[in-house]
């Protein structure tokens, strides 16, 4: 409503800016929870990055790294657990981006061996990428892996593409065999893609994946 003339009682005219109100505008304290989020996630990235256990790494670790008081940690995560889960989650969805770039209408039909090699490469730089999601998953049982996104194994991802690929382009039906390979063609592909990015010679990284992919090609496609 507009404000009125306290003597002659009339509206005053509004002035007109010409800008309208943005109702989606961040306050600053939303703007500073999600500096200190990403304060908290980069630090836990680091860390888990170097290695460190996530059975060994504590919530005052954490905050120190980050900069913030182990009460500001707790403010978005009751527990490391948590934190760790939400960085799996935000990681798994930008690696199903850029697997969805790497698929091509009827690729695995004229080649199936050529998408595969592909989807190995993506999962291969995504873990290179993201050592942090490397510890998270390999560095202890603290961690459920079936909680995990994507149960916590990339190669989950790409293989359930090639699933529906399979079942939508080349006719495969649904079967419980066919979801039994598939399961375990992609425990193969991420314990063989862990293995070939921990060896330190770059040529011999390259020969074990080269090595899977032939091995994945043969077993899903025959």
């Amino acid at each position: 409503m507009a404000p009125k003339d306290p003597k002659l009682g009339s509206a005053l005219p509004v002035p007109q800016t010409g800008i309208a109100p943005h109702p989606a505008a961040r306050s600053p304290v939303q703007e500073r929870s999600a500096a200190t989020v990403g304060k908290i996630n980069a630090a836990a990235a680091r860390l888990l990055g170097r290695g460190i256990s996530p059975y060994r790494l504590t919530t005052a670790q954490i905050a120190r790294e980050a900069g913030v008081s182990v009460g500001a940690l707790y403010r978005f995560f009751p527990d490391k657990e948590t934190l760790f889960l939400a960085m799996a989650a935000e990681r798994f969805e930008a690696f199903e981006a850029e697997l969805r770039q790497e698929i091509e209408p009827g690729l695995l039909a004229a080649n199936g061996p050529a998408l595969i090699a592909r989807l190995v490469n993506a999962a291969a730089s995504f873990f290179a990428a993201h050592p942090e999601l490397r510890t998270i998953v390999y560095g202890g049982q603290m961690l459920d892996r079936e909680t995990l996104p994507m149960k916590g194994r990339p190669a989950l991802g790409a293989t359930a593409l090639i699933r529906r690929l399979m079942v939508e382009g080349l006719g495969y039906k649904v079967t419980p065999d066919l979801d039994l390979r598939l399961r375990i063609a992609a425990e193969a592909a991420d314990r063989l893609i862990v293995f070939a990015l921990e060896q330190q010679d770059p040529q011999y990284r390259e020969a074990i994946l080269d090595e899977s992919k032939r091995l994945l090609s043969t077993y899903l496609l025959g």
